[in-house]
This record gives structure tokens, C-alpha cells and sequence, in this order.
């Protein structure tokens, strides 16, 4: 039977498709195709969790950074997560996510509305397990984003992103005689439609970066062992060929 909370979210089109417990999903404003992309991130990320965590998981914290409809931190929440928190920087992101939140009933749950550049990590106790899923290709500053989500991570943080086409090599520093290494390489994008599309970047430009780049940077913020983590065999285009990816990043002790 739908209650009112459901029916709310019966009337909305969604990014994410949630089976809801009345016993209907929501409908979704994406292609059919992409469904699939979301579906394959969630085995991924369990494929890294479950055997990290095992039986650990009604004491495990987690943190969603950029949750959006709150669809993975939903996810780890129905795992028996202590506590998740989701944030977004768009309202209606955290609106629509607390709506999926009231219909479950999920009292392990908590999201705000928080930009990542606005994310003090001094305010927060760090959490076992940070996911950055999403976002990463849409940001200015990609790095300073990397940097923040090392700073609340106490076991694993997962980051998954679009990736770059890479150049490598060296590059001349003041002068022919003297040359400095290459670790990747980041693309320039420009995102123009901010205000028309929900998951845009707030900016209007974002830096990619390569997988070389990508994994250069978490080592050089203190990530002590980094792993590309094996798409499924049926995962989505994007994920199966490495134009998406994602990588755990692991912090000792």
C-alpha cells in the first residue's frame, strides 16, 4: 500500500531507480541504457567492501560525497552500516534523497546539503569508508577535492570518474637545459549547462584526469596503496573500456 511519502516520490521522474517497499519503482528521466552504469558501479563498490569490511558492517561509518538521490548511500545503509552520510551541494538532490530515506524508514541515514569546497574535515570525525562517485570530472579543483576526501578517510575511499586521454613525458622548467616530469595529464572541459542540468558541475569548468594523473595525485596525498577495481564482466561501455573508472584508495592504521 502507498503511503504519502511514496506517492511523492511515484510523481517524480528520477536519476536513480529505487524499488521501493509498496512494491513499485521509480521512474526514471535517463536513457535505459545508463540504467546499467549505476547498477555496475554499486557491484563494484561492493566487490571492494564486503571482503574489506566482512562481518564488520554494523560498526562501519560511511560518507557519500556528491550522494545525489542517495541511491549508493541508500545502498550502504540497507548493508547494516552504523551510520552514512550523504552530501550534495544541490538542494533538490538532498531533498529527493531524504524522500527515498523517509519511505525506507532508515534511521542509519543522515544527509546535507554541503558543497565538497565547503567541507572543513577538522568538523567531522574521519569515516571508514568514503565514496566520491560522479564527481570528480565535473571540478575546478579536482585536487583539493582529492585532498579533503584523504582527510575524512580511515580505511577506504572510492573515486569514480571519467577519465582522460594521458600525455607523458618531460617538459622543459625555465629553460631547455632543465626538464621536470609528467604524471598524467589533466583535461580542460568546458560544462555550460549548470542551471539546465542536474548533474552538471556548479562550476562551468572541470579538470579530468588521466588514470596516470589520477593515480599520481591519491599516492602524493598520502593514499598508501591505490587499485583500479575490476569492472563485472556485463558492466556498462563506459566502465568495461577504462573510460570510466574507479579507484580504491587505502590508508594504513
Amino acid at each position: 500500500m502507498e503511503n504519502s511519502i511514496e506517492r511523492e516520490i511515484l510523481e517524480r521522474r528520477w536519476f536513480y531507480r529505487f524499488a521501493l517497499p509498496g512494491g513499485r519503482q521509480t521512474d526514471l528521466y535517463i536513457p535505459p541504457e545508463l540504467e546499467l552504469i549505476h547498477d555496475t558501479r554499486r557491484r563494484m563498490m561492493f566487490g571492494v567492501l564486503d571482503p574489506l569490511l566482512s562481518q564488520t558492517w554494523p560498526e562501519v561509518t560511511c560518507l557519500d560525497v556528491a550522494c545525489h538521490e542517495g541511491y549508493f548511500t541508500h545502498h550502504l545503509a540497507a548493508r547494516g552500516c552504523k551510520r552514512v552520510l550523504g552530501v550534495d551541494a544541490r538542494a533538490d538532490h538532498v531533498y529527493s534523497a531524504n524522500l527515498i530515506r523517509k519511505a525506507y524508514g532508515q534511521t542509519n541515514v543522515e544527509y546535507r546539503q554541503l558543497n565538497i569546497f565547503d567541507i572543513n574535515p577538522n568538523d567531522f570525525e574521519s569515516f571508514d569508508v568514503v565514496l566520491m562517485f560522479g564527481l570528480l570530472y565535473h571540478l575546478e579543483n579536482p585536487i583539493g577535492a582529492l585532498r579533503t576526501v584523504k582527510a575524512l578517510t580511515r580505511k577506504v575511499c572510492l573515486v569514480e570518474t571519467q577519465i582522460a586521454p594521458g600525455l607523458e613525458g618531460d617538459i622543459d622548467w625555465g629553460s631547455y637545459q632543465w626538464s621536470r616530469q609528467m604524471h598524467g595529464s589533466l583535461a580542460v572541459i568546458d560544462e555550460p549547462d549548470i542551471d539546465e542540468n542536474p548533474e552538471a558541475g556548479l562550476a562551468g569548468i572541470a579538470l579530468v584526469p588521466s588514470v596516470t594523473a589520477l593515480f599520481w595525485i591519491m599516492k602524493r596525498l598520502g593514499f598508501t596503496k591505490c587499485e583500479a577495481v575490476a569492472p563485472p564482466e556485463d558492466a556498462h561501455e563506459q566502465l568495461a573500456c577504462r573510460k570510466r573508472m574507479m579507484i580504491a584508495g587505502y590508508v594504513d592504521g
